[in-house]
Order: C-alpha cells, then structure tokens, then sequence
C-alpha cells in the first residue's frame, strides 16, 4: 500500500461551547460546525441532533460517545450525505479540508464518499452485497474512483486484503460475505473503505457485534493504518473502553447534543459530566459478582426534550435550574470543556 506521505498534526483545546476547534495552523481534515438535524416523528418534525460542532486533524482520532438514540450515527451520516429519508440538515456545515460537504451536489458528493472518504458501517453483513464476492467489490470501488482498471483493481484487492491481516487473501477475495466470518467480513469492509487511500475514516460501531479479542485486533489494526496513511479517523461507539484503547480525543454525545470534550486521558481520568461518569462507571471491570452499576432511565427521543439540561431527569446531582435552561459550555482545563450547572 502507498503512504499517503500526510505529516499528522495535533488539535487545538476545546473552546467554551464544547466544541473542538481548528487543528494545527492549516485547520482541521474534518471539521463540523453547528450541525443541527432534524427529523420526522409521529408528533411532527423534532431536533435530533443540536449545534453540534467537533473536528478531527490528520494523524489523529476522535472519539465520539454515548449510548443508542444519542446522535452519533446520524452525525456520521451526515457527513457522507447518507441520512435516511426522515432526517435533513437543518443548519450548520461540514467541511473536508475546508470544502463544505453539504454544499455538493449528488454528483460531486458521490466522488467524495469512498474516494475522499471511507466509512466503515456498523454492520458488515448489511454493508456487504451478499451476490458478489468480496473481492469483486473491493475492485468495483477502485474502478468507480478511476483508481484503477478492473485487472489491476482486482489484484489490488488482494493485496487490501492481505493489508488488513485477512488471512490466505487471494481465496477469501474469491469468497462471498456469508462465507466469512464476522470479523473477516468487517476487515474486508475496512480494506473497501481504506483502498482509494482517503484522507478520512469514519468508523460506526466497527467494533460492536464482536467479542473482545478480536475487537482488539480491529483496533490495533485501525491505529496501525492510521498511523502509516495519515488518516483522520472519526471512531463512532458506545463503548468508552474502544476509544480508550484507540483515540486521541473524546467527544461525549447526549440526547443529540456534545456535553463533554477533551483529551481522552483527561475526559477518562477526570470525567466531568455527570453522564460521562455514569458511563465509565458501568462499564466491566468491577469486582467479580458485584451488581454492575448502570445509568436509570434512557435516552429522550426526539421531540420529547425538554427546555432545560437534557439528562436532567436522570442525573443523580440535578437542581431546580438544570430544568430552567439549557447550560452553557465550560471550559475546565486548557483543553477540556462541558456542559453542566456544576462547572458554571
């Protein structure tokens, strides 16, 4: 594979208003800038995700947290202008190296996704066409991109293959999804992802439907491109312990809106929200019997929010003004931000 020759570059702290700004003196591969979506329900149209700014550099990963119905994943989808038919960007920009993705139109922005940027979906087997081989579609996305004709595409494809630690590479790129196992079908998703060398990887859940050894393969794996190609990668989950092992910074979503940024040793270490520690608290690890500790209460759907602090309700240190309003962004630390009464 060819190095993308790309210098990383670190990101600058997090401003007040949680959101993370430009990245080195050349600005940021990645950066979002009050991205507000919204989207159709039973009870009209609702706000799913709100202002929502974050950035990722080059050479670096972010991590974006929290749990199921947060935002993450229409905020990823956003980017790549794949967002079901119920949700629109209502405001805000995504800009590419300082090209706004939103402004494109479908033409242009096809050349982007998969060329400029990979996305790695969450579940493999829906990813995948279960009618042509493995190989055959890492090609197809070679040729799609003009990278290559269709007899150097296919060697290319093995050559992915073998890239991504798939093992016997030139059998499996004969084989078709069902024949492979989860975590081969996910490594084939990521060689299809990373084989136009885009300057941006975003990972939803690559991790989720795995068991724990070969997530941390995954992981290794995903580092270890990043670091020869120089990628910028976007790392969507649920799980603090996959961006502990793998990103740079953390970002904490809730209820479609960020509540806590910064440095990942900082924002696990130091957790400021009262949701970042409930979710570091429940995570595994305790002592072996004991009840694990969980978060009461779920996430609010869309439209179902109310005018103050959107955890509120199930927050253990919530006050009569948390239901008032919503809170400002505080910056903690030199690099390190939340949103929460406790900090103002």
């Amino acid at each position: 594979m060819p190095s993308s020759g790309r210098a990383p570059h670190d990101a600058e702290p997090a401003g007040p208003d949680c959101a993370a700004p430009g990245a080195g003196t050349t600005g940021p591969r990645l950066a979002i800038d009050g991205l507000t979506i919204t989207l159709d329900t039973p009870g009209g149209r609702a706000v799913a995700v709100a202002d929502v700014s974050l950035a990722v550099a080059a050479g670096t990963t972010l991590g974006l947290v929290g749990e199921s119905g947060s935002g993450k994943t229409l905020t990823a989808l956003s980017i790549v202008g794949l967002l079901p038919p119920a949700a629109r960007v209502a405001a805000g920009r995504v800009l590419l190296d300082g090209e706004d993705l939103l402004a494109l139109d479908e033409p242009r922005l096809r050349e982007v996704r998969g060329g400029r940027i990979g996305f790695v979906f969450q579940e493999p087997a829906q990813a995948l066409n279960p009618v042509l081989t493995i190989g055959y579609q890492i090609a197809e996305t070679l040729v799609v991109h003009r990278r290559a004709g269709w007899p150097a595409a296919r060697a290319q494809a093995v050559e992915w293959l073998a890239a991504v630690q798939v093992p016997d590479p030139a059998r499996r790129a004969g084989e078709y999804p069902h024949q492979l196992s989860g975590g081969l079908r996910q490594r084939a998703l990521i060689a299809m992802a990373l084989c136009c060398e885009p300057s941006l990887l975003v990972a939803d859940e690559p991790t989720s439907a795995l068991d724990a050894t070969v997530q941390a393969e995954l992981l290794d794996l995903l580092t270890a491109l990043q670091s020869r190609h120089g990628l910028a990668l976007l790392l969507v989950t649920h799980d603090l312990g996959v961006v502990a092992r793998a990103a740079d910074r953390i970002a904490v979503m809730y209820a479609g809106g960020i509540v806590e940024h910064g440095p990942a040793r900082s924002v696990l270490r130091e957790p400021r929200h009262p949701y970042t520690r409930g979710l570091l608290a429940s995570m595994p690890g305790g002592a072996p019997g004991g009840r694990l500790p969980a978060i009461e209460g779920s996430v609010p759907a869309p439209g179902r929010r109310g005018p103050g602090c959107a955890f509120a309700p199930r927050c253990p240190h919530r006050e009569p003004r948390c239901e008032a309003a919503p809170p400002a962004g505080v910056t903690v630390t030199a690099e390190h931000a939340v949103r929460c009464v406790l900090y103002g």
